[in-house]
């Protein structure tokens, strides 16, 4: 598992490219202060997705790309490019110097998902804070292979001073140590959960008030089931009275709907009937209107002829000057009282004929008025045996199925409350639980592993000639280790660096060699700090200048799996230098060679 470093490359526009390559082999890269070590383990960091983008060193500002060549375990090329002006990361498989046309496509998602994939951190659970779980990520991989001068040969362990980043740390490292991840562990309640809990209890506590007010006074729901079940009791008997009458019941009200039928058919005819009848008379009052108009005319022709011809009492016109004068006197009055009397008996022919028909609906009007007597009377007698059968014949049929229903009902809804009352309290209890504050107590099996690794700085040290190195333990908490029982960071510059080198290089190959989940490289800033400074004497915390030919003699020869890149000031002698593949920056007022990591004029 893990990765294998190839070549770095950062670039700008119309700057020659700073080229490093590492050729997936250990690496030494030495050199005085100010020549671009430091900046090269940021690219590094940066191009595998690190958050900080590399430090500005002077020299390196038109640089704007940073490109990372690497190799994974089953021999795989990749190359991702970062923008360190818009922080945009594209990540493609093969090896390219600049990034390919569009013909070749990028890999999605991302350098983070591969480098977790890549390293076997796929959904490995971790712990990353109180009460809260999460996925091992790239970032994680990196904080344990990527060591900057600062992380070192500073005075702060490798948990970190970050509270919250500690319990990540600490996760992170039992992953790398045991393989084993905190899927399976059991959490206690974040801060935001106890805060939520305690929420969720009084909400909880405000509806179990509000069901209660509702309730009657003591009430229990042991004698409200007794009620409830002395009312299906009675609501049973009550059913079964019922369905013994009940086909006589049906046939009664089939009767009803028939007679009910018969009478609207009834009461329809005799509307209709008397609508006629009113129609009618109003007829004949008018045919006895015309026969007096008509009598009247008659006597008036007869004695019309009687009368004396006189002048106009207007306009004393003699008569016999008028128009129509002439034709009255040639019309005969006779003719007017014949066809008077004529009119009549056609008239009173007509209303004998409506007589008989008005006779004909009074009759008709009798016998529907009969009838409905007779169904009005079948009706009732119909209501009355129908409630002979529905009359109770028990004071519980008395009661009545509306009244029993009804307290069915009340009591239904008060047991339904007093359940749920049940329901939230026991709700309430588990919340009540989760708003207590509870300590996280986190029990990992690393034992056997956390031995394999002291035991292998030990050795490492020793093999390194470190004095006065007895024993090696490791500190959980701290995510680092003791030496002598003192913790790391509690010795001087020299030893800090050279113990977190054995620590950072025990660390992966232990993981490698048991494919627990690593970056598969470590890359090492100032691991060796020989000098004794003359204001402490000869202190303890100096390294002699043997352990550096040791550790470099050690790199020469390092066969072990993982990747190992050194970014040291020290130079070791030309006989080891000749064997360890290196880079040497001489300054920039060095001798003839490489002035830096940024090409300098």
């Amino acid at each position: 598992m893990g990765i294998r470093l190839l070549k770095l490359l950062v670039t700008g526009t119309n700057k020659p490219p700073a080229v490093l390559n590492f050729n997936g082999a250990l690496h030494l890269v030495f050199g005085p202060t100010d020549t671009g070590k430091s900046y090269t383990l940021d690219c590094l960091k940066y191009a595998l997705g690190g958050s900080g983008r590399p430090k500005d060193i002077g020299h390196s500002s038109g640089y704007t790309s940073v490109a990372l060549q690497f190799k994974s375990d089953t021999n795989v090329d990749y190359t991702v490019f970062r923008s360190v002006v818009s922080d945009e990361s594209i990540l493609y498989e093969g090896l390219h110097e600049i990034p390919p046309s569009i013909d070749i496509p990028p890999i999605k998602p991302g350098i983070p998902e591969l480098l977790t994939s890549l390293s076997g951190a796929r959904d490995k659970k971790i712990i990353t804070g109180k009460g809260a779980i999460g996925n091992l990520t790239a970032g994680d991989l990196r904080y344990f292979s990527m060591f900057d001068e600062m992380k070192t040969l500073g005075d702060i362990p490798l948990v970190g001073k970050d509270r919250k980043l500690q319990t990540r740390y600490r996760s992170a490292l039992s992953l790398i140590l045991s393989g084993t991840d905190d899927s399976t562990t059991t959490l206690p309640t974040s801060t935001k959960d106890n805060t939520i809990a305690r929420g969720q209890v009084q909400a909880l506590d405000e509806e179990i008030k509000s069901l209660r007010s509702g309730l009657p006074k003591d009430a229990a729901k042991p004698d409200l089931q007794e009620q409830l079940s002395r009312i299906d009791s009675q609501l049973l008997e009550m059913s079964k009275y019922l369905q013994v009458n009940s086909t006589q019941l049906q046939s009664l009200k089939e009767t009803r709907q028939e007679i009910q039928s018969k009478i609207r058919d009834l009461n329809t005819r005799r509307s209709a009937a008397t609508e006629a009848k009113d129609r009618f008379m109003l007829l004949d009052h008018k045919y006895h209107s015309d026969l007096e108009r008509l009598h009247t005319l008659k006597t008036a022709a007869s004695v019309f002829a009687s009368y004396e011809a006189r002048p106009c009492p207007l306009c004393h016109t003699d008569i016999s000057h008028q128009t129509r004068h002439a034709e009255l006197a040639e019309t005969e009055t006779q003719t007017v009282s014949t066809a008077s009397i004529a009119e009549m008996a056609k008239i009173e022919s007509l209303r004998a004929g409506l007589a008989q028909a008005i006779k004909d609906l009074d009759e008709e009007l009798g016998q529907t008025a009969s009838e409905l007597t007779i169904l009005h009377s079948q009706d009732s007698e119909n209501l009355s045996q129908q409630s002979a059968l529905l009359a109770p014949t028990s004071s519980t049929i008395k009661t009545g199925i509306s009244a029993l229903s009804e307290q069915r009902t009340e009591l239904s809804l008060a047991i339904r409350d007093i359940e749920r009352i049940e329901q939230l309290e026991k709700r309430r209890g588990e919340f009540a639980l989760r708003t207590k504050r509870q300590t996280q107590k986190i029990e990992r099996n690393v034992a056997s592993d956390a031995q394999a690794i002291c035991t292998r700085i030990l050795h490492l040290l020793r093999s390194w000639a470190v004095p006065d190195v007895e024993s090696v333990h490791l500190d959980l908490d701290d995510a680092d280790i003791k030496i002598n029982h003192r913790q790391r960071i509690s010795y001087g510059k020299g030893k800090r660096g050279i113990f977190l080198a054995a620590y950072a290089v025990a660390l992966m190959e232990n993981a490698l060699a048991r494919k627990h989940p690593h970056l598969g490289c470590v890359a090492i800033d100032s691991p060796l700090v020989t000098y004794k400074d003359p204001k402490y004497g000869d202190s303890e915390d100096a390294l002699d200048d043997a352990v550096k030919d040791k550790f470099f003699d050690w790199l020469a020869n390092r066969q072990e799996h993982g990747q190992v890149i050194i970014l040291e000031n020290e130079e070791p002698n030309a006989i080891l230098l000749s064997r360890i593949p290196h880079t040497e920056f001489v300054g920039k007022y060095g001798a003839k060679g490489r002035k830096g990591f940024i090409p300098i004029a």
